[in-house]
């Protein structure tokens, strides 16, 4: 879905960051050409595919979350806003969701073990 060169790009630019900046990344996509539905499938993919490599972990209150990766991204699934507004806190995706409304935020595991939660 996203090529493997936009991730390494990502990586370079935006590791350590919050699951906000993953998403406004995603909605950069070139191939999606704005296209929100296809935007949130690439956010999707992305965090699958940082978890798998062991690069990325979703925490929630100090504590990561448990269950399948699949299981850890339905949870942002299912609390996805239906539609887009950033005038309400619940549906602004852009921004105060992730900090208010989202499941949990991303850590950051890096090749030495250390960690950075955000």
């Amino acid at each position: 879905m996203i090529d493997e060169k936009y991730i390494e790009e990502l990586l370079e630019f935006n590791d350590g960051s919050s699951l906000v900046a993953l998403w406004l990344w995603a909605r950069k996509y070139p191939k999606f050409n704005g296209d929100l539905g296809k935007a949130k499938e690439g956010l999707f993919f992305l965090a699958e595919n940082l978890m798998h490599k062991g690069i990325l972990r979703l925490a929630n209150n100090e504590n990561f979350l448990s269950g399948s990766i699949d299981d850890q991204l339905n949870m942002f699934r299912a609390a996805w806003p239906k539609e887009y507004d950033e005038k309400t806190e619940e549906k602004d995706i852009d921004n105060l969701w992730w900090y208010l409304f989202a499941p949990a935020g991303a850590v950051w595991i890096y090749s030495d073990g250390s960690e950075v939660w955000t």
